[in-house]
């Protein structure tokens, strides 16, 4: 005997939102502290998503952007390599969007490239991250570690305060060790 698939949590989500939300109308709403508003408020204003996903040219950040495209969500595929995010931008539904975590100019041209085409962003996905040279604690040295932090902890940083640092990021929501710095005041 088989037993059926069970669903991913992205699959849950999509699913469920859409059972609660019939009306696909969008339309901006204050930035919340984590949780957001009211289910009922949620619903009422807004039943698809504006979302970037860093590093989404592959792996976890591609499979998201393909399964949010699928949903009906507007999705920008953040991509160092803007040919390269477009030829996997294209078949899965998502728009492509230049960004290199790493560059202060490079993320505040996306930003702001994304303000003038929809206004506000409703979800920011952090997902570049590199694991860095892979060589014998013996033969790795401080730079190692530094282009590392650069690309995780930096431009993770760096994405995240552009996008509320300006209120450009309608309601957020930040999960994981770092989670306070996507509250007002940061961290303490």
């Amino acid at each position: 005997m088989q037993l059926p698939a069970r669903p991913s949590p992205v699959q849950v989500a999509i699913h469920s939102r859409a059972q609660r939300c019939q009306t696909p109308a969008r339309t901006a709403m204050p930035a919340t502290i984590a949780g957001g508003p009211p289910h009922e408020l949620q619903c009422q204003t807004r039943a698809m998503t504006t979302t970037l996903i860093t590093g989404a040219t592959r792996g976890v950040g591609l499979e998201l952007s393909r399964r949010l495209a699928e949903a009906g969500h507007t999705v920008y595929l953040g991509a160092r390599d803007l040919a390269r995010g477009r030829e996997v931008a294209e078949p899965i539904g998502a728009r492509t969007i230049a960004i290199d975590v790493t560059d202060d100019t490079s993320v505040r041209a996306a930003i702001d490239h994304l303000q003038e085409e929809v206004g506000a962003l409703d979800v920011l996905v952090n997902n570049a991250g590199i694991s860095g040279t892979q060589r014998p604690p013996a033969e790795a040295d401080v730079n190692d570690l530094e282009t590392v932090l650069a690309t995780n902890v930096l431009g993770a940083t760096r994405v995240l305060v552009a996008c509320i640092g300006d209120s450009r990021l309608d309601a957020y929501r930040v999960h994981g060790p770092p989670h306070r710095l996507g509250r007002p005041g940061g961290v303490p």
